[in-house]
């Protein structure tokens, strides 16, 4: 969960919210499904410059999402690996996680033929 911690004056009436404490509610602004993760060659991403985005509420969101994930990459990063390898070692996929192994050979066949590079999606 990506969350932030409000005061009672922080709750709105359309968010979803979960008692923290006696006078604090934990704000679920998103959820980060690492088992889902898929692969995506260079080139194809680009970043977003959040001084760009117009609507505000939207810029807002994105701001304190980005900067909770920070907060905890060194987490996420260790259990994104721990996800992935334990799927590649056992060779089996629990259930709603993707198929890295089927991900990974899909995203190469469409790299090799849309890459001008194909040398940088193997690392």
């Amino acid at each position: 969960m990506i969350y932030e911690i409000v005061g009672n004056e922080g709750v709105k009436q359309n968010g979803i919210y979960k008692v923290y404490n006696n006078d604090k509610w934990m704000h679920i602004m998103s959820i980060l499904d690492i088992k889902k993760m898929i692969p995506v060659p260079e080139g194809v991403y680009q970043r977003i410059d959040f001084k760009l985005l117009e609507d505000f509420k939207y810029k807002d969101l994105f701001e304190k999402e980005y900067k909770f994930c920070l907060s905890i990459k060194a987490k996420i990063l260790l259990k994104a690996e721990k996800i992935y390898e334990k799927q590649k070692v056992m060779g089996i996929v629990r259930k709603a996680n993707c198929h890295f192994e089927i991900l990974e050979n899909a995203m190469l066949e469409w790299s090799k033929k849309t890459c001008t590079n194909p040398s940088i999606l193997v690392k």
